[in-house]
């Protein structure tokens, strides 16, 4: 019974990559024509992933989310974040590694949408990535930004990297934690599904604007406050 159930979850993720390569270039056509139908066609492959591993997702703290630009700021447990994430009934956009730039047709899909690549490595590079993020949330975009910078490798909080909160504080936008819950159970790190069916919660907290005169650690420490609070940690 084992090994049906792992041939399956393998067939599944065969499938599932297939799915993420058509429906990435998809959302690359769709962008050169319309963002509105390239953000639908991504909380389309979202909510497709999510379906074909099983994953139920909880959304709890929907009407938390700001109107205008804003930092969403997510703890990151596993590689099905960004899908999860992508469920959500709301346009974004993506600071992601960049790795993924090149990766085919995931890449150009992400490059279509908008998303804020940096390098972790060179710093210049990374200064003018985050100038234009700053930009973009100033016209009124949401950017969703891992303040912990990387997957964590046993499901708890890694330290938090400073970008998130200095692009809040720069553009003069709230911060808002959102907490997943229940993602790292779904593959741990450098491994794929055992599994099919998954519980995840996804808790959206109050807002978080910088105040004036408080430092990035100040701001720091509420934020991990109040996402340890979401996570029940």
């Amino acid at each position: 019974m084992r090994f049906v159930q792992q041939l399956f979850v393998w067939v599944v993720t065969v499938f599932a990559f297939l799915f993420t390569t058509l429906l990435a270039a998809l959302i690359g056509v769709a962008f050169l024509f319309s963002e509105h139908w390239g953000h639908r066609l991504h909380r389309f492959w979202g909510c497709g992933i999510c379906v074909l591993f099983g994953i139920r997702v909880q959304v709890e703290g929907l009407a938390n989310l700001p109107g205008g630009g804003s930092v969403l700021a997510p703890n990151h447990q596993s590689m099905f974040d960004m899908p999860i994430l992508a469920t959500l009934p709301t346009d974004f956009k993506w600071v992601s590694k960049e790795q993924l730039r090149s990766v085919p047709f995931l890449g150009w899909a992400m490059r279509s949408m908008g998303t804020y690549f940096v390098t972790r490595r060179n710093a210049t590079q990374d200064a003018g990535t985050l100038k234009g993020a700053e930009q973009g949330l100033t016209d009124g975009a949401r950017i969703v930004i891992f303040p912990e910078g990387t997957r964590s490798r046993d499901g708890g909080l890694l330290p938090l990297k400073k970008g998130a909160f200095r692009l809040a504080e720069n553009a003069q936008v709230p911060l808002v934690p959102i907490a997943i819950s229940g993602s790292f159970s779904i593959a741990t790190p450098r491994h794929l599904p055992t599994r099919w069916g998954h519980s995840v919660t996804v808790r959206i907290g109050a807002p978080l604007s910088p105040q004036k005169g408080e430092s990035t650690e100040a701001f720091q420490t509420r934020y991990l406050a109040e996402l340890t609070r979401l996570l029940g940690f």
